[in-house]
Formats: structure tokens, sequence, C-alpha cells
């Protein structure tokens, strides 16, 4: 299924949408000189000044979002060099739905790991984990992937690990024991990070365009390929592999659901001949269901 934009559609779309603006103002019972311009007590659009502080949340000592629970509570991961230990720090925070720190979420708010790097791989390194790939997944568990650079690694400098949180901020006994699960992948992959809408998977795309961030030209498949975990023990499906996907679509991945209850997922890629969708199954083959032959 594929969609061409060009400018002159969106010059039309933009004049309609300003035209329906300022017709909506002038037409609107007590508008009078205002036209298309509201007041800014009787704006339909304004900030909400009960949510964090005054309508704003700073997060730059927290980090960058990762996703949203079922309560719209925000999670975000930040990495905070330690002095005193000449290492690295990962902090998990959730903000609550008033735009603070949710105080029911680990200690005040926040889940401090340290001793990451040595759950991981066992050496002590500085544990700076490159490519923070976040989402909550259908149980509201805050789902983590990530690599550690490992210099000492042999034939390849990362350590992939996969860590789970519950919704209070334990980690999760049921990913190895400790909430920690190291992989044995020894590649850095960054790529697209998703659950199974089933919640069965979590499901991993990695575009080949990624080639350029890898030590080693071995690093990344060649091909977009998608690699899948068990959503209870984060264990990789060694069975299924790596599967390299139909067309070489690319890497932005999202779950998704037929209308038939059938679940899988979607992978956009964009050229300057317009914007592609292919839908995929589960274990990777096209989902011929979608458009001609799933595109």
């Amino acid at each position: 299924m594929s969609f061409r934009f060009n400018r002159s559609v969106f010059a039309v779309v933009a004049a309609l949408v300003v035209f329906a603006v300022v017709a909506s103002g002038c037409g609107s019972e007590g508008a009078g000189d205002r036209h298309a311009f509201f007041e800014p007590d009787d704006s339909p659009i304004r900030i909400d000044t009960t949510y964090g502080t005054d309508g704003l949340l700073d997060t730059n000592s927290l980090g960058t979002i990762k996703g949203f629970d079922s309560q719209g509570r925000a999670y975000l991961t930040k990495q905070v060099y330690i002095r005193d230990s000449s290492s690295y720090e990962l902090r998990i925070s959730r903000i609550s739905v008033a735009g603070i720190l949710d105080e029911t979420f680990g200690d005040g708010g926040i889940v401090a790991i340290a001793d990451l790097v040595d759950q991981v791989y066992g050496t002590n390194r500085q544990g700076y984990s490159n490519s923070l790939d976040g989402f909550v997944d259908n149980e509201d568990r805050f789902v983590l992937r990530s690599q550690i650079y490992n210099p000492g690694a042999v034939g390849g400098a990362y350590s992939e690990y996969i860590l789970r949180l519950d919704s209070e901020g334990n980690l999760d006994a049921e990913i190895d024991g400790d909430g920690i699960l190291a992989t044995g992948g020894t590649k850095r992959c960054p790529g697209e990070f998703q659950p199974s809408p089933d919640g069965q998977y979590y499901m991993l795309v990695v575009g080949s365009s990624y080639g350029w961030a890898c030590p080693y030209t071995e690093c990344c498949p060649s091909s977009t390929s998608y690699a899948r975990f068990d959503s209870t023990t984060g264990l990789r499906d060694s069975d299924l592999g790596w599967v390299t996907l139909d067309g070489d679509p690319g890497n932005m991945m999202r779950p998704s659901r037929t209308p038939e209850g059938r679940t899988g997922f979607v992978v956009v890629s964009g050229s300057d001949d317009g914007v592609t969708l292919r839908r995929y199954n589960l274990d990777g083959t096209v989902d011929n269901s979608l458009g001609q032959a799933g595109v």
C-alpha cells in the first residue's frame, strides 16, 4: 500500500484548515471583533496548569520518555555517571498523570540500577548502555533492551540484555531469576522493539540502515531482519532465529491487529517515490491479507 504526497496537496489542505478556523471564529455567537482569534480564557486549546509546574514538566534530569502504561503514566530512562565508582548507573523513572514523580514506583518514583554491568557479563567495566529501546508491555511492565559496551569482548564489543520491571518498580524475577537477562548477543544492532498485540512476544526489527553504527561489518544484518523474544522468559526464539523481511522495508516497525483477530506488525519505509506499508505475521512472513501481497 503506497501513498504519494506533494506540496500542492499540503497547500490545499492547509488553506482549507485556515478557512475553517476563520469561518468558525467569525460565525460563532459572540465572536464580535475577535473573528478567528480567541480570548485567552475562551480558547479551546490551552496549557493544563494542573500538570507538573504550571503545565510544564522538565525532563532533563530524568531522561527520555520510552512509553506510557494503561493509566497514562510515563516511563523515562537516563544514564548517570557516578564519579566515585567510575561507572554508569541506569535510572528508570515514572511520571504520574499529574506530571510529578510517581512515588508508588521504586524509590520516590525512580529505580536506580548500579550493578547492571556485573549482571550482564560479570566484568568491571563502566557499564554504559547503548541504544535504550523500551516500552510498556500488555501487562503494564516496563521492558528495556540494550547493549552494554564491553571493550574486552572477543569478536564483538557489546553485550545485549533485556530488563523488565513490574508495575511497582521491582525487577521481574520471571526474567532470568533476577529481572535482567544477558541474551548472549555480542553485536550492537539497535532497532524497533515492540510487544506483539497478543502479548506473546517482544518483537525486534533491525533495519539494514543501522549497519553504520557497528564497529564490525558482520555486526548487523545486511537486510532488514526480524527476531522475537518470549514475553514470559525474555529468551530469543532460537528456532525462528533471524528472519530477513521480504522487500527490505526499513526499520519503522509498529505492532498491528487485523480485523480478523490475527496479529502481526507493520513496517513503514519511505523514499522519493512515497511511503510504503508492509504487514508481516509473527513468524516474519508477509501477511497477504493487506493490499496486494501484503504491501
